[in-house]
């Protein structure tokens, strides 16, 4: 499935003059949003089961469920390519969830966001269900 996931940590940027912080500090493409979690920035590979020693995991207490190794949008993508490649009968068009919508076996097929979808007007959203709401459907 080809994920991208870090195995080393990028210093790259650390040795750099005041006018390219400020540039990345104001730059367009980067979400200033005080819910999102400030994340460091890591070269990233292909992920591999067979070198899952040198990859560094998004989750620093190594006691945890191995599912908190990919972040959501890693795990919504695996389900998805899991169900829109999984086989549910013989022959060339018994492969996915699109046949199975087309069908009428399915009515929708869409991935869900974690979290509650409650939200005071003057609160600051903690999820992505909330901010979807916030958003995209007020």
């Amino acid at each position: 499935m080809h994920i991208k996931v870090p195995f080393r940590e990028n210093k790259v940027g650390d040795k750099t003059s005041r006018t390219m912080k400020l540039l990345r500090r104001i730059n367009p493409l980067v979400v200033h949003d005080p819910t999102f979690e400030e994340r460091k920035d890591h070269f990233m590979a292909n992920f591999r089961q067979d070198s899952l020693t040198q990859f560094i995991s998004r989750n620093p207490d190594k006691k945890k469920p191995p599912r908190d190794f990919f972040d959501k949008v890693d795990r919504i993508y695996i389900v998805e390519h899991i169900c829109y490649n999984a086989r549910f009968a013989e022959g060339p068009h018994g492969v996915g969830l699109r046949t199975l919508l087309y069908e009428g076996a399915y009515v929708a097929g869409y991935p869900l966001h974690d979290g509650s979808v409650k939200l005071e007007p003057e609160e600051q959203p903690t999820n992505d269900r909330q901010r979807l709401k916030r958003d995209w459907a007020r």
